[in-house]
């Protein structure tokens, strides 16, 4: 079982907030732009709706 010593230091180093990298999108999300990417670069025509979708997501990530 872990000393209390060594729980402490775990603790302060799972709670620095500079390690910790905030995101504004989730991972779904840039799942989903990675998919509706890689149809178009393979040559699919996206419906509209899913080109609308792409673009709201490119604007999003900042890609």
């Amino acid at each position: 079982m872990a000393s209390p010593k060594k729980h402490d230091k775990l603790m302060k180093h799972l709670m620095k907030s500079d390690r910790v990298e905030v995101k504004a999108y989730t991972t779904s999300e840039e799942s989903e732009f990675n998919a509706l990417k890689y149809d178009l670069e393979h040559g699919m025509k996206l419906l509209p709706h899913k080109m609308n979708r792409y673009n709201e997501l490119k604007g999003k990530l900042g890609k």
